[in-house]
């Protein structure tokens, strides 16, 4: 059944700590540190991010659009490294531990890739919330150090959910590509280039074709910045100077996402139920 196999892989990436750290824990605690270190050193050093900050909002910090903006961060192409590479050894493991043979007899194929894809989704969720939930906390270190009054969370709901599932769609896009590199490939580090390379080619082809004035079409193309539009209209940011996120192409942008993701998963179990794992 699914429910056993999300349970059987839920438990092996929980016993994987290597995999649990470096894939989804360690990207969220090095841009908290990071940044509590930034606070430090400018405040000793006179020049406080937070009270510039600060002066541009009237002496207050808002938690609530720093915790916004920290679920904006997981989706950097820093960070995706490790969200890729946690989503490359996740799909790989058993292709290369050659144990396939003896867990495929024991349920379905399709449930076995499902809950891959389960558990990722679940890890990738809680990496979002804790770069939002860092970026909050890393505001109210700067806000105290300084002196400052920081404002309550007076935050969207809606906005912030917007904004979680924009993010967390491009890490499902990236694990789907993970997934299927690794099923055809049935190597972990050719998953993980290959996620590299897809996200080099969207930063590329985001630079080139800006999203104010991309065709719709464009969209299609570019995952990520089908991703990026969603992202900004929940959060009420511009995306160009002056120039807001258009309602009329959220809908499609975001059915582009689902495309992308829905076949590149479709793929990677098609795949996998033709494969001949008797070696692995």
């Amino acid at each position: 059944m699914l429910a056993d196999a999300i349970a059987a892989e839920s438990y092996k990436l929980l016993r994987n700590h290597g995999l649990l750290f470096w894939g989804f824990c360690f990207a969220p605690l090095a841009n908290l540190l990071f940044n509590l270190s930034t606070e430090t050193w400018l405040f000793l050093h006179g020049t406080g991010a937070a009270l510039r900050l600060a002066q541009a909002q009237g002496s207050r910090i808002d938690l609530g659009q720093q915790l916004m903006q920290g679920l904006s961060t997981s989706t950097s192409f820093f960070f995706e490294i490790f969200v890729i590479a946690g989503a490359a050894a996740l799909f790989a493991s058993e292709y290369r531990w050659e144990t396939w043979r003896l867990v495929v007899p024991r349920n379905s194929r399709i449930n076995l890739l499902l809950a891959k894809f389960a558990v990722f989704a679940m890890a990738a969720s809680v990496d979002i919330l804790a770069f939002g939930i860092f970026a909050a906390l890393s505001a109210l270190y700067g806000a105290l150090l300084n002196g400052l009054s920081p404002a309550g969370f007076a935050i969207s709901i809606p906005g912030a959910v917007g904004v979680f599932l924009g993010a967390l769609a491009e890490l499902l896009l990236l694990g789907a590509l993970a997934a299927l590199i690794a099923t055809v490939s049935r190597a972990q580090m050719t998953a993980l280039i290959g996620g590299i390379f897809f996200v080099i080619a969207q930063a590329i082809g985001m630079g080139i074709v800006h999203p104010w004035e991309a065709p719709l079409q464009d969209f299609a193309y570019l995952p990520a910045m089908s991703a990026y539009l969603l992202r900004a209209w929940a959060a009420g940011q511009q995306i160009g100077p002056g120039i807001f996120a258009d309602p009329a192409q959220v809908l499609p942008a975001c059915l582009f996402l689902l495309v992308w993701i829905g076949t590149l998963a479709g793929l990677a179990i098609a795949v996998f139920q033709q494969q001949d794992l008797s070696r692995e």
